[in-house]
């Protein structure tokens, strides 16, 4: 899902710009009221600006996805204490990410308070979580993958074999669980 919002995004700014290309070379944005005036390339600029600001938000909220996606994760984890799952590490990993992502979050929205300072904090977590600390994650996620897997098939096959066993009695000597169905012409009785 936010893969394809990302796609969208990008999108519309390839859209954005190529329009923006266009008008500005085909189209007389010096002249308009008065001569000279300027306004046409006013007019283009505060479109543009609007066609960012849409962007922004699509970005934003990303990032306040991906922190509700990480602290998910950690609360999931932590509650399944001692289930062998996912290291408890690599979910505080995740934390770390998440809470990043909230900070990024905050700085795009707060960026109107200050522009300057809140895009450079949104700059540096983005690079730190985007080269950094997500592609780690993955990886570490990946590399659990083929452990988990392999738990969950042995699981998976104890469990086919208490199924198949149930029924059978045990070795003490006890007798047989079972029932049959008999017909019977005006019903069915079980025994």
């Amino acid at each position: 899902g936010g893969s394809i919002a990302e796609l969208l995004a990008r999108l519309m700014m390839v859209g954005v710009e190529n329009v923006g290309v266009w008008l500005s070379k085909d189209w007389n944005l010096d002249s308009w009221a008065n001569d000279n005036d300027g306004l046409g390339w006013r007019t283009l600029e505060v479109s543009y600006m609007l066609c960012r600001g849409i962007i922004l938000w699509i970005d934003a909220f990303e990032w306040l996805a991906l922190f509700g996606i990480f602290t998910l994760i950690f609360v999931s984890l932590r509650a399944d204490k001692g289930c062998g799952t996912f290291s408890m590490k690599w979910a505080y990993l995740g934390l770390v990410v998440g809470t990043l992502s909230l900070v990024a979050f905050l700085s795009d929205t707060l960026r109107f308070l200050s522009w300057r300072i809140m895009t450079s904090i949104e700059m540096f977590v983005a690079v730190l979580n985007t080269l950094l600390l997500f592609p780690s994650w993955l990886i570490w996620l990946g590399r659990q993958l083929p452990q988990l897997r392999t738990k969950y098939e042995e699981d998976a096959k104890s469990k086919e074999r208490e199924a198949l066993t149930v029924g059978s009695g045990d070795v003490a000597g006890e007798a047989e669980e079972s029932f049959v169905i008999e017909d019977d012409e005006n019903e069915g009785v079980i025994t």
